[in-house]
């Protein structure tokens, strides 16, 4: 059927508008796996490299790691990679700058010269990596940290002003899931916060619409009753989780339509 005889039979037509909240929906969340591990000891290497260098990458020590980032494979990650669910020394102070899910990449070295990579994700579980057992340049950091929600904030350090280096150097992996289990259980709710607030706002915005109030107007007592009508009805029913349903008028009909056609 052709789009102008589709609009004319919906225009001509009774048109219903419902609109339902959606139940519980399950996700399996994948964190690391050897793609992602990859991609964090070569974020990890890069930092490293702006600290001391293209050149000092190419050295031996820094081989195996190479490898793992080029190639991959079980037989290098076993040694390089290990997964940390524990607490982060010194993360508390990254919250009120860069939010309670940041990310954050760390490569910090001992006197010895082992350096060490970190990646931690949404402050929420890590990954460490050996880059080299002895050999790096000795007693050096480098951290950068960023907030997910507003990538415009972010920041580096060479020193110990971010994290120092003995949170990572001197602490081993950690499989204890309470740390991790709560950081899920935060960011659940913070998204749940914007989301319902999201679909609020529109609520609000369709009730105006609908009603023919601009943004702008100043409403009289009569409308102010009309729209908080208009919203209540609409929230209970989301809150709720019941179906709203609405007859559409030509009008409204058309209006949608037209919206449709301007997206």
């Amino acid at each position: 059927m052709p789009l102008a005889d589709v609009k004319a039979t919906l225009s001509s037509g009774q048109v219903r508008h419902v609109s339902q909240r959606i139940g519980t929906q399950r996700y399996r969340i994948s964190l690391g796996g050897p793609e992602a591990m990859r991609s964090m000891l070569k974020t990890c290497l890069t930092l490293w490299a702006a600290r001391h260098g293209t050149d000092e990458l190419q050295r031996p020590v820094y081989d195996d790691a190479r490898r793992f980032v080029r190639y991959g494979g079980d037989d290098l990650a076993r040694p390089i990679c290990k997964i940390d669910f524990g607490p982060l020394a010194g993360s508390d102070a990254l919250i009120p700058r860069f939010g309670q899910h940041f990310n954050l990449a760390l490569v910090a070295s001992d006197p010895a010269g082992r350096a060490v990579g970190y990646f931690r994700l949404y402050n929420a579980c890590a990954w460490r990596f050996e880059l080299c057992a002895q050999g790096a340049p000795p007693a050096s950091i480098v951290t950068y940290v960023s907030n997910p929600g507003q990538p415009s904030i972010w920041d580096t350090a060479t020193t110990d002003a971010l994290i120092p280096a003995v949170a990572v150097l001197e602490t081993i992996p950690s499989h204890d899931y309470t740390e991790v289990r709560q950081a899920f259980g935060r960011m659940h709710a913070d998204h749940h916060s914007r989301a319902s607030l999201t679909e609020i706002n529109k609520i609000c915005e369709q009730a105006s619409t609908k009603l023919g109030f601009p943004p702008d107007q100043l409403l009289t007592p009569e409308q102010i009753d009309r729209y908080l009508a208009e919203v209540s009805h609409r929230m209970a029913s989301w809150m709720v989780g019941v179906p709203f349903e609405e007859s559409l008028t030509a009008e409204e009909i058309a209006r949608l339509l037209e919206e449709a056609e301007e997206e």
